[in-house]
């Protein structure tokens, strides 16, 4: 039996490796191109990212806490694989998105971790866990990056930038 000790550490961890990840491979895309490439007019100024994240990273963290905590966790394991697979897909995306400029090939990735994560939601009120609420910011913020995403494309016309 996993303690409870052992599910907040699991939690933790494994959305703090994911920010650190994700903060890493923004900050150089950040210093390569981003912060010199003009703005879309949808998108926020470059201070509200790590706030809007913070908050994301934090109501993700006791989400999946939450779920490891369910009394039927052999019933949930479909909602922990997908809650893995979106972490990764956030790293994925900024690697491609910002690390590499890539930002087609991200639009792609974002539309993937898009219809996880209405997946993840799915899957975690079939288990009939309210928990679920505490996804749907994330899903408006990921829909929301998917269109300044979609603009970054649109505006600096790389559709070919594969």
């Amino acid at each position: 039996m996993i303690t409870k000790a052992l599910k907040i550490f699991y939690s933790a961890v494994l959305v703090i490796i994911t920010l650190f990840i994700c903060r890493e491979l923004t900050q150089e895309g950040l210093q390569l191109w981003y912060n010199q490439t003009p703005k879309t007019s949808i998108t926020p100024p470059n201070y509200i990212f790590p706030v809007a994240w913070g908050i994301l990273y934090i109501l993700l963290g006791v989400y999946f806490y939450l779920l490891l905590a369910w009394r039927k966790l052999k019933d949930s394991w479909k909602a922990h694989v997908l809650f893995v697979f979106q972490l990764v897909l956030q790293i994925v995306w900024c690697l491609f998105f910002f690390a590499l400029g890539k930002l087609a090939i991200g639009l792609i990735i974002l539309l993937i971790a898009d219809f996880a994560t209405v997946a993840l939601i799915r899957a975690t009120k079939d288990l009939n866990l309210n928990i679920y609420y505490l996804l749907w910011p994330y899903l408006v913020w990921m829909l929301y990056a998917t269109l300044i995403n979609l603009s970054y494309v649109y505006q600096n016309g790389s559709l070919v930038m594969f």
